[in-house]
């Protein structure tokens, strides 16, 4: 992902949710063993404390790289032995089995939101009981974001239909 779309999606969110800027944490991790555009994700920022009051977009909370990768292992863990499995098997997964690839970005309080798949290395948003809907690029992930941030709504419900919308415009399914 080109670091300009970053520093675009960061200044968006420092001006038009200045209380979302304020809590997201600067990342003092060893970011070693990831690289590309989840890299570029986390130097920006390293996601929000989990009592966080200021949620993004009303309900999203940016997830932490600690707090993803002990998910993730948590998932693993639970399920037993995770086989390897290539890049087209992962796109060809269903949600549960993806999730044993996958790093939460944003996520709501029940799980649901923006994750990374680090098989493929794409975004995707996972609803429960829908199909994912995965972003081409990382980059077009961030344009959904910088797009949805700064659209104009007067409440939940127009955020809601604008993130449909937009939804039906970056990804695929």
């Amino acid at each position: 992902m080109p670091k300009p779309r970053i520093d675009v999606l960061r200044e968006v969110v420092r001006v038009r949710h200045p209380e979302v800027h304020a809590s997201l944490q600067q990342n003092k991790e060893d970011c070693s063993g990831i690289a590309g555009p989840l890299l570029d994700w986390y130097q920006w920022q390293n996601g929000q404390e989990k009592e966080t009051q200021v949620p993004f977009l009303n309900w999203y909370r940016f997830i932490s790289l600690q707090e993803a990768q002990q998910q993730l292992k948590r998932d693993r863990d639970y399920l037993g032995f995770v086989p390897a499995c290539s890049v087209g098997e992962a796109m060809q997964m269903d949600s549960e089995e993806r999730m044993l690839y996958s790093l939460p970005l944003l996520q709501d309080d029940a799980g649901e939101g923006y994750y990374f798949c680090t098989l493929s290395h794409r975004a995707y948003y996972m609803l429960y009981g829908k199909e994912d809907r995965f972003f081409a690029f990382f980059d077009s992930f961030v344009d959904f974001l910088i797009e949805l941030a700064t659209s104009p709504f007067e409440d939940i419900f127009e955020l809601l239909g604008a993130e449909w919308t937009l939804l039906d415009r970056y990804t695929q399914r």
